[in-house]
């Protein structure tokens, strides 16, 4: 006799108690994050810091770090990128007391040293499959971003080089220099 696993959702996900631990939700598991370390979390802050005052500055959309945002059902799957940038137009139907029903516009990802190389493919592929427009992966020990404008389409960005919004934050440039020295040399 086969035992057959209950797979989660993401309702189940939203009334679990919080035990001050961060969760993911992937094909129905419940997956355990690590919480971030300091270089991690200032990266983090930063690069929201910037997307966020452009985007506030040019009325563009939301900024927003590690909100869960269901990219797929029956499996469901939640996700909760490092930073995300969902445009105003999109806003409109969001119910702000609930997980984020729609993949963000722009994701941006800190790799960290222990992430197995297969699960963050398997997270560009989640987040393209659901209408993300933009991923920035970064990885700070090699100080490079690598931008996805799919999965097939990869820009190695290195810390002399310029990250561009696109068509998703016109206009918007970032040195990555400008990104990379708050975290020191």
């Amino acid at each position: 006799m086969t035992v057959q696993e209950k797979l989660l959702t993401a309702e189940d996900l939203a009334a679990m108690p919080d035990d001050g631990k961060r969760h993911e939700l992937v094909k129905g598991r419940l997956v355990e994050m690590s919480p971030p370390k300091l270089q991690h979390g200032i990266l983090q802050t930063l690069v929201a810091r910037f997307i966020s005052a452009y985007a506030d500055e040019h009325k563009l959309g939301l900024t927003f770090t590690e909100v869960g945002c269901i990219l797929s059902r029956n499996p469901d799957n939640v996700r909760a990128p490092d930073v995300a940038f969902l445009a105003e137009g999109r806003l409109k139907s969001v119910d702000f007391g609930a997980y984020l029903p729609v993949a963000p516009d722009l994701v941006v990802e800190i790799v960290s040293p222990g992430d197995a190389a297969s699960e963050i493919i398997d997270k560009i592929n989640e987040y393209f499959e659901e209408d993300t427009r933009l991923m920035w992966l970064f990885y700070p020990q090699r100080r490079q971003v690598y931008v996805y404008k799919s999965p097939e389409d990869i820009q190695v960005v290195n810390i002399d080089g310029i990250l561009d919004g696109g068509d998703v934050l016109p206009g918007f440039k970032l040195p990555l220099r400008d990104v990379f020295q708050g975290l020191g040399e």
